[in-house]
């Protein structure tokens, strides 16, 4: 299933695609996870992934594929600058 899809069910209330959500962004969480030096890498997973959960539930309709992978990735850069910042 698509991510583009999966986060227009989100949407609509099924919250059971979080998990296949999850397992399709896993590689980039893990991967900036352990880049993260200001926190443990579980620590980091859990933010993470909380943070990008609570940004795809305010997210607006996207077009592509294309257009939801960038968001996400967007969103998950904010989040890591963020938590940087806050860690000084």
């Amino acid at each position: 299933m698509l991510l583009i899809e999966m986060i227009r069910m989100l949407r609509t209330g099924n919250g059971k695609v979080m998990e296949e959500i999850y397992k399709k962004m896993y590689p980039l969480l893990a991967a900036e996870a352990s880049r993260t030096h200001f926190m443990e890498y579980d620590d980091a997973m859990q933010e993470y992934c909380f943070a990008l959960f609570l940004a795809l539930r305010q997210v607006r309709e996207l077009a592509t594929e294309a257009q939801a992978l960038a968001y996400c990735t967007r969103q998950l850069c904010v989040i890591i600058f963020v938590n940087s910042i806050a860690a000084m």
